[in-house]
């Protein structure tokens, strides 16, 4: 009797045992931890590196990220057959160079690869150069992009190993409204990858 209530015992405890390893294993994945993480150690912006999960860029900047609402989002999405594979998500109420701005970050198969940084400057004589400068120390002097509308008063590209960067800054409609600057960063690899799972798709369209 006392041998069966010791393999009992040993088989209960088996048991619960494998399911605090599923459980925890269930966790880890949900949320992008230890071997589920998916961030490389090249950096992105603030806390975040790319290919971070939603997770992962919400943790790192302990910050709560929300969808992106605007209508002109699925223009930016990838042009795969699952849109859900696409998600682009916002930080607002960002302070940034003594701006309320506003971060959008893009996602891929939940791997971040693209951000964009958007805010209103009121100091023309400034604001821009600050962000510019800021840009330059990190990535060098900015070539003058040629890709933009006639009302832009500045419009800047840097070209890395690993990212493409753009800068552009023009004036808001009305008085006294001020200039919108943007900043917008894609992730290359992260892009490419985009790119060949899109021509994979398309080839099998027939």
């Amino acid at each position: 009797m006392r041998k069966f209530i010791r393999i009992l015992l040993l088989v209960v405890g088996l048991v619960l045992i494998m399911i605090s390893g599923l459980a925890l294993n269930r966790y880890l994945a949900a949320n992008n931890r230890l071997f589920y993480a998916t961030g490389t150690k090249d950096k992105a912006f603030l806390n975040a590196t790319w290919r971070m999960s939603r997770n992962e860029v919400e943790r790192a900047n302990n910050a709560s990220l929300t969808p992106n609402d605007k209508l002109w989002v699925l223009m930016d999405a990838p042009s795969v057959m699952d849109l859900k594979r696409y998600m682009q998500l916002v930080r607002k109420d960002v302070m940034l160079w003594g701006h309320s701005a506003e971060i959008a970050y893009s996602f891929f198969d939940n791997k971040l690869y693209e951000y964009y940084i958007s805010l209103t400057v009121y100091d023309l004589d400034k604001s821009p150069d600050e962000i510019r400068s800021t840009l330059e120390q990190q990535f060098g002097k900015g070539q003058p992009d040629s890709v933009g509308g006639p009302n832009l008063l500045l419009n800047l590209k840097w070209e890395t190993p690993k990212q493409h960067l753009t800068m552009w800054m023009g004036s808001n409609e009305g008085n006294n409204s001020g200039y919108y600057v943007g900043v917008r960063a894609t992730y290359k690899p992260g892009s490419e990858e985009i790119d060949r799972a899109v021509k994979a798709e398309k080839k099998s369209y027939f």
